[in-house]
């Protein structure tokens, strides 16, 4: 509840912050494009690996069932941050951007290895909920950092 609570508060500060771009993301919204590319990777790669590993897309639907809430809070910071950084065109963008995360790993070589490796993040979220999903997806902060400068 806590943590729904401060979720809100983050997203309410960050539409308020709408102003002027800054040149940077913020750390609440470095962890936001950390997360929301985890969750297209997990989901692709889902989807991709269900004929290897049958039964991964049912899992990740039960996780993002469970977690769409915070998903969405995610999101929504996110947007909140594009729509600062790249005004007029933050959608067009965005949705440039997303599409070469999906196509990425809708492309991605499927192997055994992948697919089982896939399957023990799928399954360590599923158990160990949001928490383990953040640190799996903190993984990405370099790759995020090179993408957007850190404010600050």
């Amino acid at each position: 509840m806590r943590a729904s609570l401060v979720a809100v508060l983050i997203v309410c500060l960050a539409t308020d912050a709408v102003a002027a771009p800054r040149g940077c993301f913020t750390g609440p919204e470095h962890q936001a494009e950390q997360e929301i590319r985890h969750g297209i990777r997990l989901r692709e790669g889902a989807t991709e690996c269900d004929g290897w590993v049958p039964g991964l897309t049912e899992v990740w639907r039960k996780i993002d069932q469970t977690n769409g809430n915070r998903f969405a809070a995610q999101t929504k910071l996110r947007e909140a941050a594009f729509a600062r950084e790249f005004e007029s065109w933050s959608n067009t963008y965005r949705d440039v951007w997303d599409g070469r995360i999906v196509m990425y790993f809708r492309n991605y070589p499927v192997t055994d290895a992948h697919c089982r490796q896939l399957a023990k993040q799928l399954d360590e979220v599923l158990k160990k909920g949001y928490r383990a999903f953040k640190e799996q997806a903190s993984l990405l902060r370099n790759e995020v950092r090179m993408d957007y400068r850190t404010c600050g």
